[in-house]
């Protein structure tokens, strides 16, 4: 599906990989490979698959330029071609991603900046949030958005769907636990309810007056979510909810936790495409999930013979722990993991502890460096990789990453500067590891380092319990 819209002398269109892979991998092989010298291992990064693609071609059908919004909200792979530039086809561009990440609550945006297009991206509204590192041999920094700025006159004359760029006055925020039941007065009505690991929470607004919200587990549970609210504002509600369920892959969303209040949500769906059955709202395609019984996933043979560079994808939690045992089986010298979480199947597995637990112990110069974000649920929960740390605290060293440098919420991990794991979202069990990543490997291990330099040294990541 593509959406179609005017931009000054060409047109822009919200296109997938699939549709028009040829004409986006013209574009960004001709700017960053051929101008810019950007390697083609680092340039085909494996994914545009699953991310969103922005294309602005001339009135007779021929690509100018394009750009990429990856699930994490990173923007990225911005390329107009030479004789089309200064003509605000990549301001357009930019304006069009934001516009459209912001709708579909995507976020935090955020980017890597070459230096010479620091102030058009901080004309849009993003900050820079840490030092200048290199990229693909560019030098780059990294920029959050915090603030949106006004839409460029020719923004207005156009929209992304059924959402029409003018002055919102509705509008859908996730926040924390804490903020949602203090903006709703929640506090005193059960809070518990509100408890279960993942759960994601979202107030909307009106005119910058909350009106009412909805609260998600990651289990597609709909478990919270006002009664109180119009038409309008139950549609957005809803709208918010389904896009982050398209986001994870899920099949559906669960009304049955709201017992007789999701009659409001089947009323406001009737006729739509997301129109309910019983008690669940239909988005897509089902995802993947480890079955009682179902064969065992084994790693790829040309890995296990050393011949395999390519991304090789997983879609369950039983997937990823698998690969990552592999990936972390090869390792002779140094791991780097940022899990903001830290708690995961893989983490968990006690082949992975052992593996981690023998380099530690192998030799003087091999070591584990661990970044994560959620320290108080990492003791509540009393992980195991937490644990394994502070017993070999001289090879396996943890650091939590300061607040400044949170720009990227998914996790990795390196190892060796050649193989590499990705998961976007710390939540869902989707992403790829590759044993051969080089170019790729080396870029993460960049990021890994300067979060490192900044990490903060929390002293009850160290405190063993008796």
């Amino acid at each position: 599906m593509t959406e179609s819209f005017k931009l000054r002398g060409a047109n822009l269109r919200r296109v997938s990989w699939r549709s028009h892979r040829s004409e986006l991998e013209s574009l960004r092989t001709i700017v960053f490979i051929e101008e810019q010298a950007v390697p083609t291992a680092d340039e085909w990064d494996g994914m545009d698959d699953v991310s969103t693609h922005f294309l602005a071609e001339r009135n007779d059908g021929t690509p100018v330029g394009c750009a990429r919004l990856m699930p994490d909200g990173q923007v990225g792979r911005l390329a107009v071609l030479e004789a089309e530039r200064r003509q605000g086809i990549g301001r357009q561009l930019m304006e069009a991603v934001i516009e459209f990440g912001e709708r579909q609550s995507i976020g935090p945006l955020h980017l890597h900046a070459q230096l010479h297009a620091i102030k058009l991206y901080e004309s849009l509204g993003f900050t820079i949030t840490g030092d200048v590192f290199l990229d693909a041999g560019i030098e780059h920094v990294p920029m959050r958005l915090t603030r949106t700025a006004s839409p460029s006159p020719a923004l207005e004359t156009y929209g992304l769907g059924e959402a029409a760029l003018l002055p919102i006055t509705d509008q859908v925020t996730e926040l924390s636990r804490r903020e949602f039941l203090t903006i709703l007065g929640l506090e005193a009505r059960g809070p518990s309810r509100f408890t279960a690991q993942g759960t994601e929470f979202f107030v909307i607004a009106r005119s910058e007056t909350p009106l009412g919200g909805a609260a998600i587990t990651k289990a597609g549970d709909i478990i919270f979510f006002s009664t109180d609210l119009d038409d309008d504002a139950v549609q957005l509600l809803l709208h918010a909810l389904i896009a982050r369920a398209k986001r994870y892959g899920w099949l559906s969303l669960n009304l049955s936790p709201l017992g007789h209040r999701s009659t409001a949500i089947e009323k406001a769906l009737e006729g739509t495409q997301y129109a309910t059955h019983k008690t669940l709202i239909p988005i897509g395609q089902p995802k993947q999930r480890e079955r009682e019984g179902a064969v065992p996933y084994e790693v790829p043979e040309q890995w296990s013979l050393g011949l395999s560079d390519k991304n090789h994808w997983f879609t369950t939690h039983e997937q990823f722990t698998v690969l990552v045992r592999a990936m972390l089986a090869s390792a002779q010298r140094e791991i780097f993991i940022h899990s903001p979480t830290l708690l995961h199947d893989w983490a968990s597995d006690k082949s992975v502890l052992k593996t981690l637990a023998s380099l530690a112990r192998a030799h003087r110069s091999t070591s584990v460096k661990i970044l994560v974000w959620e320290v108080p649920a990492l003791i509540k929960n009393n992980a195991p990789l937490l644990e394994l740390s502070r017993k070999l605290s001289s090879s396996i060293q943890i650091k939590e990453v300061d607040s400044t440098h949170r720009n990227y919420p998914g996790e990795f991990i390196v190892v060796d500067k050649t193989s590499l794991a990705v998961q976007q979202d710390p939540y869902q069990p989707l992403g790829w590891v590759n044993p051969k990543a080089i170019a790729r490997a080396r870029e993460k291990e960049r990021l890994f380092q300067s979060m490192w330099s900044h990490g903060l040294h929390n002293p009850n990541l160290r405190q063993m319990h008796i």
